[in-house]
């Protein structure tokens, strides 16, 4: 487990279209993550590669989807990818992600 690695806070802003196109927030959900600058990663050998502004790690249990939105190191990212890191026994040992910052602005 990475938990031990996990001091930093992921906050989820959780929102709806209204009728004008605009998101309005409608919950913040708090997650403890571990936040890197990585910007690109292409490693041959094991046919990983990356091209995001950044990477998230969560724990396994974190209610966490491509799409989603949330703020952490005082920005706010958008999740691009999700990767579920598994042990060989097929259980999820954590979850990672790769991110784009996001400026769109939300309503109150």
């Amino acid at each position: 487990m990475i938990t031990h690695l996990l001091n930093q806070t992921f906050r989820k802003i959780s929102y709806v279209t209204n009728v004008s196109g605009d998101l309005v927030k409608t919950a913040t959900t708090y997650y403890l993550c571990r936040f890197r600058y990585i910007t690109l990663i292409n490693k041959g050998a094991n046919q990983e590669s990356l091209d995001s502004q950044a990477q998230i790690w969560f724990e396994p249990e974190a209610n966490i989807l491509e799409g989603d939105i949330g703020e952490v190191d005082g920005k706010m990212w958008r999740i691009n990818k999700l990767i579920k890191a598994r042990k060989m026994d097929s259980s999820v040992r954590f979850l990672k992600t790769e991110v784009y910052a996001y400026e769109l602005p939300l309503v109150s």
